[in-house]
């Protein structure tokens, strides 16, 4: 009996080797022990962080650092509408009296917003440390 081992192959787009995603190859039914590498594949493993971009010519991954700040800084942007959202509404709980208000809570929301803004200045933006959004504690 033939014992089937699996091979992880890594896919990328046709015209510009972004990263797809990971699969298992098929056996080779022909050639047992044999792998198919599905075309736009392969074996070699992309590297972890930012975006990735597979060159067929020189058979390796590389991070494309114009694209991986340019997501970045659209993630920074969702994620202060996000905060902001929050914000206007704890303010407006907390300048009403009104239940759920939380006054530490805005203050820690507002102290993130502060970070955030500040991230794309950092040195080494994207590849930094983010900040997390706080929690409503209850």
């Amino acid at each position: 009996m033939h014992q089937v081992l699996t091979m992880r192959v890594y896919s990328y787009h046709p015209q510009t080797g972004a990263y797809v995603g990971a699969e298992e190859a098929d056996e080779d039914p022909m050639n047992p022990g044999q792998y198919l590498i599905p075309a736009h594949a392969t074996t070699k493993a992309p590297p972890v962080g930012g975006f990735v971009c597979f060159d067929e010519q020189t058979g390796e991954w590389r991070i494309d650092e114009t694209h991986t700040r340019e997501v970045a800084m659209r993630e920074v942007a969702q994620e202060l509408s996000i905060v902001g959202s929050l914000i206007d509404e704890q303010a407006d709980l907390v300048a009403a009296s009104l239940p759920g208000a939380d006054a530490d809570y805005l203050l820690r929301l507002r102290v993130y917003r502060v970070k955030l803004r500040e991230l794309p200045r950092r040195a080494g933006f994207p590849n930094v440390e983010w900040p997390t959004l706080p929690g409503k504690e209850a």
